[in-house]
């Protein structure tokens, strides 16, 4: 019995919006410098880099609230992998 192919998971909850405004303001600030996140100072629960990394990547996973973002800042491009179907 061939077992079928995983998809990647698509998250259908939502993040807070306060971690929302925190990996927004990560993001835009540091780009992918986790390093650098885990010293800013709105970093207050001390999160270690690779905590913020798992947190912006929940976010990217959450087609409604990260294709907002995009859309917000004129990045969002249709049938682009990063551009996932909202609901």
């Amino acid at each position: 019995m061939e077992s079928e192919k995983e998809q990647p998971s698509v998250r259908r909850g939502r993040l807070s919006q306060t971690d929302l405004r925190y990996c927004i303001y990560l993001m835009e600030k540091y780009g992918e410098d986790y390093e650098a996140m885990a010293k800013d100072l709105k970093n207050v629960f001390q999160d270690s880099p690779g905590q913020i990394k798992q947190k912006i990547e929940r976010f990217k996973k959450i087609p409604v609230q990260y294709n907002a973002y995009l859309r917000s800042r004129g990045l969002y491009k249709e049938g682009a992998p990063e551009a996932m179907e909202t609901e």
